[in-house]
């Protein structure tokens, strides 16, 4: 047993300095980039616009896959001006219609999907839903891909929440309901624009790689997408 206990720790602290090793390498290679002369017009315009205590977002809007997950925050320009944020910008394809029904609506309607959690605990997500005030949350535990398509036709949303496990490829996400049945945003786009034309403002999607679900869903017309950009322990969801 003493053996097997050290072999673990070894392996523990290989994987930690590997890890740390990694965080310091990327973190140097990302502000030798962005500190290069190549961007000091965008680096003196940033200095001589803002103050270090103005509340900003940084909005990236690129075509390309690797810049969407590059970790933008390790930029040391972000040491001085802690109250900005990083967000990725997706053109919106068309104005998105507002209905007047949603626009008289005193609390926000809220559909909450749980979908696959094999490996994962989606309690605190429930809990922290059933708490929200001036909110009317629905929630569906694992449902059918028909049950899903449906809601979006009977009812009129505000936010649209997901949790479970997605991923993303070649630039299109996916959603896993249940294991057996998952959807792609393809499948569900007709129920989408619905959704977004009765007034869908916002989706949220406490899962993993979630850059596609953000890009199809902006082509959709939907105004607003959270999503995790990269793969992530469950602990780091929480």
């Amino acid at each position: 047993m003493p053996r097997i206990k050290v072999k673990n720790i070894k392996i523990i602290d290989d994987y930690y300095l590997d890890n740390q090793k990694a965080y310091y390498d990327l973190n140097r290679e990302i502000n030798q980039w962005l500190n290069s002369k190549q961007f000091n017009k965008i680096r003196f315009t940033l200095w001589a616009d803002f103050s270090p205590s103005e509340e900003i977002i940084f909005l990236i809007q690129t075509d390309n896959t690797y810049l969407k997950i590059i970790a933008w925050h390790l930029w040391n320009f972000f040491d001085t001006y802690r109250k900005a944020e990083v967000a990725l910008y997706i053109p919106e394809p068309q104005e998105t219609k507002i209905s007047d029904y949603l626009k008289s609506q005193n609390k926000v309607k809220v559909l909450a999907i749980f979908g696959d959690n094999v490996g994962i605990d989606i309690q605190k997500d429930r809990a922290l839903l059933e708490e929200l005030p001036d909110a009317e949350v629905q929630i569906l535990i694992q449902p059918t891909r028909q049950i899903f398509s449906d809601c979006f036709w009977k009812q009129n949303w505000d936010i649209l929440f997901f949790a479970g496990h997605s991923e993303t490829k070649n630039n299109n996400g996916r959603i896993f309901l249940n294991q057996e049945n998952s959807l792609n945003i393809d499948e569900l786009k007709f129920s989408l624009r619905k959704a977004i034309d009765k007034g869908l403002k916002l989706a949220i999607f406490n899962s993993c790689d979630g850059l596609g679900l953000a890009q199809n869903l902006a082509e959709l017309g939907l105004p607003q997408v959270i999503v995790m950009r990269e793969k992530i322990l469950d602990k780091v969801d929480q």
